[in-house]
């Protein structure tokens, strides 16, 4: 199941692009957590054009870790997770 969501914004600012019709700051961080290394690998590969971080996550647990170290625009977490 997927969701699409169109979202407008005004035109960059300086320090950011637009890519795809979304606004990307230069050091935007996406957060990926799951516990399946061949989901891992397979959302980085898809969300790489994406972001300029990358941060991926083995379990709640190291997830936690990261978000207390650094600030996300997007966490995506799999729920399935033991």
């Amino acid at each position: 199941m997927s969701t699409v969501v169109p979202v407008r914004h005004p035109k960059p600012g300086p320090g950011h692009e637009k890519q795809e019709g979304l606004l990307i700051s230069p050091n935007t961080s996406i957060l990926l957590v799951d516990d399946n290394r061949n989901s891992l690998t397979a959302l980085r590969e898809l969300l790489q054009g994406l972001a300029q971080n990358l941060v991926l996550a083995n379990s709640g647990e190291e997830a936690l870790r990261c978000v207390l170290k650094e600030d996300f625009a997007v966490i995506l977490l799999d729920v399935r997770m033991p």
